[in-house]
């Protein structure tokens, strides 16, 4: 039987059942995303020679995505829930 909001009873419970999964798996993207450009952009170039280590505009276009995928996300499974608990 479908509720108002259109989702069922057992999708309702699934997506309950696995929402601190979803939460953790949307943190850990936004980490993914964050920590990539400081390992391969770090303080050393492709021949592992140790240059001045700074920011490169690649590092802060990822952490511009980390926030963007954190917060999209965060707010898209909250909705979600908040849904969940009003049908």
């Amino acid at each position: 039987m479908q509720a108002a909001s259109g989702i069922s009873r057992h999708d309702r419970e699934t997506f309950l059942k696995w929402y601190p999964f979803f939460l953790f798996a949307n943190g850990f993207f936004a980490l993914v995303i964050l920590v990539i450009p400081f390992l391969a952009l770090g303080p050393y170039n492709l021949a592992g020679v140790p240059e001045n280590p700074r920011f490169s505009e690649y590092t802060v276009y990822a952490i511009l995505a980390a926030i963007l995928t954190a917060v999209a996300g965060l707010s898209f499974f909250v909705s979600i829930r908040k849904q969940c608990e009003e049908s």
